[in-house]
């Protein structure tokens, strides 16, 4: 499109000189703006999907036969952890096997979430669902980056799968 241009003004270069000067550079200039944009565009759409695939946080909600399915699927990878949030008493009642405690009622219960590895895959219950979704805006806020929510928690777990003391 560009040579169409420069030949057009080429032609009419012949009478008039300024208004052909003016438009040739009048249409590089197009040409070099939309290029830009292009390339602008690019590397927007390129640092967007950046984000979304290396900072943002993916929480998901299950319910108990997809945990029980994960667990089984990730048993003996040192990258999943099984986190329960609930009290040291409740834990010591019955928990899932392999989980570590957390309690989610303690003043350093932000700091203990921080000092976890935010790159491995957590598996976060508490004794019905409410304390685990509570844990789940923090570990958002803390940066981590791969979380599921056990739905019903501890108590719709044993209704049909394992727990050990």
């Amino acid at each position: 499109m560009i040579q169409s241009n420069v030949r057009f003004a080429m032609c009419v270069n012949l009478t008039n000189n300024e208004a052909i000067t003016y438009r040739e550079v009048s249409n590089v200039n197009n040409a070099n703006n939309r290029s830009r944009f292009k390339f602008l565009l690019i590397l927007l759409s390129l640092f967007i999907f950046g984000a979304a695939v290396l900072g943002f946080a993916k929480i998901t909600t299950i319910g108990t036969d997809e945990a029980y399915e994960l667990l089984q699927s990730r048993k003996g990878d040192a990258d999943f952890v099984i986190l329960d949030v609930r009290t040291p008493g409740e834990y010591a009642d019955g928990h899932i096997e392999g989980s570590v405690n957390v309690d989610f009622y303690t003043e350093t219960f932000r700091d203990d979430l921080n000092s976890l590895d935010k790159s491995k895959t957590y598996l976060v219950y508490c004794r019905t669902g409410s304390r685990s979704s509570g844990a789940l805006g923090i570990m958002k806020d803390l940066g981590f980056r791969n979380v599921f929510n056990m739905a019903g928690g501890i108590t719709k777990w044993q209704r049909k799968y394992p727990i050990v003391w």
